[in-house]
């Protein structure tokens, strides 16, 4: 069996298994990648072992997991890597508000006013604009 056709069925594997990943398709192909490397070098030390091409193939794929099982875990993972980040983002916003609203009042003596949190809201906003326009460029950036 050629190598395209090994590396073929390969990544016919991991489009099932990437599939209905919320990934953009960078992120998909990324990790197709380094799977696809993994599930090479597991083929070829099956191979090497003395398994014939598709034995070593079927057994390097059955070594990696099956396709619901590493959907499943990988959906879970996904979920709580989204719900850290959104807590992340949430105590950075609070710890901000917090330092809008008292800091200037220790700084200059002044007394609390509406407005330091309406300009600390709007700088706020700004920033997380600027961040995430700064991380999607740069993710863009290692692509090309």
């Amino acid at each position: 069996m050629p190598k395209n056709q090994s590396n073929q069925e390969f990544e016919n594997y991991l489009d099932k298994i990437t599939g209905s990943l919320s990934l953009n398709i960078d992120e998909k192909n990324e990790l197709k990648e380094e799977w696809l490397q993994h599930l090479v070098d597991s083929k070829d030390h099956f191979v090497q072992k003395g398994m014939k091409e598709q034995e070593a193939i079927d057994q390097a794929m059955k070594q990696f997991g099956g396709v619901d099982q590493l959907q499943s875990e990988l959906k879970r993972n996904m979920a709580s890597l989204r719900n850290m980040h959104f807590l992340k983002e949430l105590v950075i916003w609070t710890i901000c508000l917090m330092a809008a609203s008292v800091g200037p009042s220790i700084f200059t003596g002044e007394t609390f006013q509406v407005s330091y949190l309406t300009v600390a809201v709007c700088l706020l906003f700004c920033c997380y604009g600027i961040y995430h326009i700064m991380i999607n460029v740069e993710t863009i950036s290692l692509f090309l």
